[in-house]
């Protein structure tokens, strides 16, 4: 039982300091993505494993217009259950992949313009959960 793709959701309530996605699902291919967006077309976080090369790529989209690329080493097997966290601090977004902290993504535009959860590619989306922040 499983989450139909590409799968969007709302933050709710609004992001802030503290807030934290939570996403659990199985690899079933190449490459999938987790984008923090909004209705204008920013993409505020692209959090997007490459399961063959072993690396997770980070970018942002401000305006739809991709910016330089951070890429960190990912040890994901298709085939593989995984949980990606994403939490909000100050200075940026903290990526851990299965409990490892993995990179912080600092905030290229600010971070209170994500209000959708959006995921698609090759993977099994199990649960997606939203833990809100400090009001």
């Amino acid at each position: 039982m499983g989450q139909n793709l590409p799968y969007e959701t709302r933050i709710s309530p609004s992001i802030t300091y503290g807030t934290q996605v939570h996403v659990y699902g199985t690899s079933t291919g190449d490459r999938f993505e987790v984008n923090l967006t909004n209705a204008r077309g920013d993409i505020v976080l692209h959090v997007n494993p490459r399961v063959s090369d072993r690396q997770l790529v980070l970018n942002a989209a401000p305006g739809g217009g991709w910016g330089n690329e951070e890429r960190k080493s990912l040890n994901i097997s298709s085939g593989q259950s995984f949980n990606v966290i994403i939490m909000v601090t100050e200075q940026a977004f903290k990526i851990a992949v299965n409990n490892q902290h993995v990179a912080d993504f600092n905030h290229r535009m600010p971070f209170t313009a994500a209000d959708t959860v959006s995921i698609k590619g090759d993977l099994n989306l199990a649960d997606v959960q939203i833990y809100p922040g400090f009001s």
